[in-house]
C-alpha cells in the first residue's frame, strides 16, 4: 500500500509541473499631443530700432519654435507692409529692412525688398530639435540710407505650420 500512495504521488507531481497558465497580453498604447507654436513673444513685445537710416538693428531674444510633426514644419516671416512705412498718411516712403530668425544656425530671413513674406522648410523624416522646440533670436537689420523725418513702423509675424 505505501508503493502504491508513493507511486501515485510521484505521478501527480509529475503531472503537476507540466501544467501552465494559460498566457495573458496587456494592450499598451499613448498619445502625444500635436503642437505647432511660436512662443516667447507676447502682446506687448515691440521692438525700436532707434534712428532709422543710420544702419541700427535690434534683437527679440528667447523666441521658442516648436512643432512635433513627424513631416517637420514651414516657418514663414510676414512683414504687413513690406518694410517700415511712414506713419504719415501722406508719405508713400517705405524703409526695407531684413529681419532674420535664426532657428539653431539655419535661419530663415526675410527681405521686404524684394519680399512682403518668406517661408523655410525645417525638419521632416523627425526632426527631433524641432519636436523639442528650438529657441532663437529675431534680429532686424535696418541699413544705411536717407530717408525723411517722421515715424516708421510695420509688423512683423512669425508663423509655423505643419510641413
Amino acid at each position: 500500500m505505501k508503493r502504491l500512495v508513493l507511486a501515485t504521488m510521484s505521478v501527480s507531481a509529475l503531472f503537476a509541473s507540466a501544467v501552465y497558465a494559460a498566457p495573458q497580453s496587456i494592450q499598451i498604447s499613448g498619445n502625444v499631443d500635436p503642437v505647432c507654436a511660436v512662443t516667447g513673444l507676447h502682446s506687448s513685445t515691440s521692438l525700436h530700432v532707434g534712428p532709422v537710416g543710420s544702419g541700427n538693428s535690434g534683437t527679440v531674444n528667447a523666441i521658442t519654435v516648436t512643432c512635433n510633426y513627424y513631416s517637420g514644419a514651414d516657418v514663414t516671416l510676414t512683414s504687413t507692409n513690406q518694410g517700415l512705412k511712414s506713419t504719415d498718411p501722406s508719405s508713400p516712403v517705405i524703409l526695407n529692412y531684413t529681419a532674420s530668425l535664426d532657428m539653431a544656425g539655419d535661419p530663415v530671413t526675410l527681405d521686404t525688398s524684394s519680399a512682403t513674406f518668406v517661408t523655410k522648410g525645417y525638419g521632416g523624416g523627425g526632426a527631433t530639435a524641432l519636436a523639442a522646440g528650438i529657441t532663437s533670436d529675431l534680429s532686424v537689420n535696418v541699413p544705411t540710407g536717407t530717408v525723411f523725418s517722421g515715424d516708421y513702423t510695420d509688423t512683423l509675424t512669425i508663423t509655423i505650420a505643419q510641413q
